[in-house]
């Protein structure tokens, strides 16, 4: 009975402390270092692209939405075409089905989870 109270305890201490899938300031974030080609390859074209200076573009990627519902990202490229800014606009709902983590965001977050769990154990007495 205490070993099953122990890792019910576990279980619960673990799902409050794991990052929250919906995490778009992460997700957004994660792009920073990242170069153009991984950006294009998840993103796919940017729905608006300027040239600001001779050595930064800045991207945009909007989801084919309107009113509250709203959500746009964009990304800022150096001349090595790497991700050197972020920025978002609209609601973590409004977001969260649109903005693509880049691959190092999925790595982090598997990181995150273990470290969690790690910790939750570690606070478990039997």
């Amino acid at each position: 009975m205490k070993i099953r109270a122990a890792f019910i305890g576990l279980a619960l201490t673990a799902c409050t402390t794991v990052p929250s899938a919906m995490d778009v300031e992460g997700k957004v974030d994660s792009w920073l270092g990242m170069d153009s080609k991984t950006m294009k390859s998840i993103w796919g074209e940017p729905t608006q692209e300027v040239g600001v200076g001779e050595d930064t573009k800045v991207v945009q990627y909007a989801a084919p939405s309107t009113g509250d519902d709203a959500c746009t990202v964009v990304l800022t490229l150096n001349a090595k075409g790497e991700v050197i800014g972020t920025k978002w606009n609209g609601t973590q709902k409004s977001c969260a089905q649109f903005v693509k983590a880049s691959p190092a965001y999925e790595a982090s977050m598997a990181e995150e989870t273990n470290m969690a769990i790690l910790e939750a154990i570690d606070t478990v007495k039997f």
